[in-house]
């Protein structure tokens, strides 16, 4: 909930992110997902997937998210 809240607050919808974009990126500095392990962010993202808020995908080697 707080990282869609912090999207939707970035206007971020139908974007694409890396996951160290969202735990150790300077936009992000500040939340209280910020320095979140790998592991819980995944699961944390694998929540909005299943309410369709976003997407987790892999591109060039690297793990991301895409919102909705």
């Amino acid at each position: 909930k707080l990282i869609y809240s912090w999207v939707s607050s970035k206007s971020m919808q139908n974007s694409v992110c890396t996951l160290y974009e969202l735990s150790e990126g300077e936009d992000s500095e500040g939340t209280e997902f910020h320095g979140l392990e790998k592991w819980l962010l995944l699961r944390a993202l694998q929540t909005l997937q299943d309410q369709g808020k976003a997407e987790v995908i892999n591109f060039d080697g690297n793990e991301g998210v895409k919102f909705f």
